[in-house]
């Protein structure tokens, strides 16, 4: 099983790889964040979020804003913070995309990695599932978010040394894997 875990990550860690759009806020946040600047970033995305309540409360980009600040917050350990922005992002996405799209599966997978930080196990196990759940119910589920969900969870039970639920997961991933 172990085996296959390392198999399926480099495939998942391939799959995560998206260049950001050409948006000027996540173009001057982005070049803070690599030059260091994380609380500049921060005030970019913040007055981004801001002017977008403003503006178009239910306006899709403010999701992305929204993970991008929660990414950030996590950095600092900010764990209380990120676990409430990635919130409000599960929200904003689940009434503007529907309760069973990939962006959504994306913010329940943030919560998993904000809660699992903070050795919340039980909370972390519990959003990774709903995660892969809402993955499944998706008719055009994203493959490539599908198979960071398997590998998430899996490396979860793997961790936990829970062989029996991991094993299961590592092959659906690596049919994925092999079909991606």
């Amino acid at each position: 099983a172990l085996f296959a875990l390392l198999i399926l990550s480099p495939c998942a860690s391939f799959a995560q790889t998206r260049a950001p759009a050409p948006d000027p806020t996540l173009r001057a946040a982005l070049k803070a964040q690599s030059e260091g600047r994380l609380a500049d970033a921060e005030k970019i995305f913040s007055a981004a979020i801001r002017q977008l309540e403003q503006d178009d409360p239910s306006n899709p980009q403010m999701g992305v804003y929204l993970r991008f600040l929660s990414s950030l917050l996590m950095q600092r350990q900010q764990y209380s913070e990120a676990a409430a922005v990635s919130q409000r992002a599960l929200e904003l996405d689940k009434n503007v995309f529907g309760p069973d799209s990939s962006r959504g599966a994306g913010d329940l997978t943030n919560l998993a990695m904000i809660y699992g930080a903070q050795g919340k196990n039980e909370e972390a196990e519990k959003f990774n599932k709903q995660a892969l759940a809402v993955t499944r119910r998706n008719p055009k589920p994203d493959a490539q978010r599908t198979l960071s969900i398997l590998s998430n969870l899996s490396t979860f039970y793997l961790r936990a040394r829970r062989w029996a639920e991991a094993e299961p997961l590592i092959l659906e991933g690596m049919k994925l894997c092999e079909a991606m």
